[in-house]
């Protein structure tokens, strides 16, 4: 077995705040309205 890291990334930590809000009413809408996660960004090490 290997072992691997797995990274998670804040996408709402962009700089633009008009951004981050978009984001974070897409993630809304994932997790309220179709019980499902939402946008973010992610790496295998």
């Amino acid at each position: 077995m290997t072992e691997v890291v797995l990274h998670i990334y804040d996408v709402t930590n962009s700089g633009s705040e008009k951004t981050n809000n978009t984001i974070m009413q897409i993630n809304k809408i994932f997790k309220d309205g179709m019980g499902l996660g939402g946008i973010f960004h992610s790496a295998v090490q």
